[in-house]
C-alpha cells in the first residue's frame, strides 16, 4: 500500500513539474522568467526598484543630510 501511494505521488510530482514548464523544456529559446526586481525589465519600467538599492540610497541621502523620507527626523 506505501509503495503505491509512494510511486503514485512521484509521478503526479514529475508530472506537474512537467506541466508547470512545458514551455521552458519544449521551446528553442525557452528559459526561466527573470524574478528578481534588479534584472526584471518589465519592474525597472514601472519604476520599481531592489529594497536593497533602495536602502543604500535613503541611507547615502541620509549621511548628507538630505532625507528620503526613510527617516522622518531628516525629511
Amino acid at each position: 500500500m506505501l509503495v503505491k501511494v509512494l510511486i503514485l505521488s512521484v509521478l503526479l510530482t514529475g508530472f506537474a513539474f512537467l506541466a508547470l514548464g512545458i514551455k521552458i523544456f519544449f521551446t528553442r529559446k525557452g528559459k526561466f522568467p527573470e524574478t528578481s526586481v534588479g534584472h526584471n525589465r518589465e519592474m525597472k519600467n514601472l519604476g520599481i526598484t531592489c529594497a536593497m538599492d533602495d536602502d543604500i540610497r535613503c541611507q547615502r541621502n541620509a549621511d548628507d543630510q538630505i532625507g528620503c523620507g526613510c527617516h522622518p527626523g531628516l525629511s
